[in-house]
């Protein structure tokens, strides 16, 4: 949020809307966050709580020209980076870790530091100018690799190769 925040403070330019959405499971980070939150510029939107099924989430991806997945030290994989390829939204994460991989390795979007702002700043006007003569994106390769029937077709071949022992 940190990066998020301060990289949108320093961005003066018209027709930019921020929307921040999700609920803050950790109750040490919920005050800073909110605190965080609250210096944000007339421009955005926050919404703190649990997003309440697929349909709003999707309508939310949907609505988004970029999704910003700036974690800081976040191991995991994330559903929104599935959803954000899914409806073609390039998106923004931290280098190295799972999802920063991700985007680098399919062409999802663009990669930054944990902590740079500058690139962060210059990542979103690079996106927002649909500078996309400069970037290859390779939604349809991510979702092919992350599809059921990619899935299924694993599972498949494990059960086989667990039988044939």
């Amino acid at each position: 949020i940190e990066l998020f925040v301060d990289s949108a403070n320093k961005l003066l330019l018209e027709n930019v809307f921020f929307l921040v959405a999700g609920k803050v499971y950790k109750e040490k980070q919920t005050e800073f966050v909110l605190s965080k939150l609250s210096t944000l510029q007339e421009n955005s939107y926050t919404y703190l709580e649990t997003i309440q099924g697929d349909e709003y989430f999707n309508e939310l991806i949907q609505l988004s020209d970029i999704v910003f997945l700036g974690y800081k030290a976040f191991f995991h994989g994330s559903g929104i980076l599935t959803k954000a390829a899914y409806f073609k939204k390039t998106v923004i994460a931290t280098k190295g870790h799972c999802i920063g991989e991700r985007v680098d390795k399919y062409k999802l979007g663009i990669t930054i530091e944990e902590d740079n702002i500058d690139q962060c700043i210059n990542s979103i006007k690079s996106l927002i100018k649909n500078d996309s003569q400069n970037f290859n994106f390779e939604f349809n390769d991510y979702l092919e690799i992350h599809s059921i029937e990619t899935f299924n077709k694993s599972m498949d071949e494990f059960v086989i190769l667990l039988n044939q022992k």
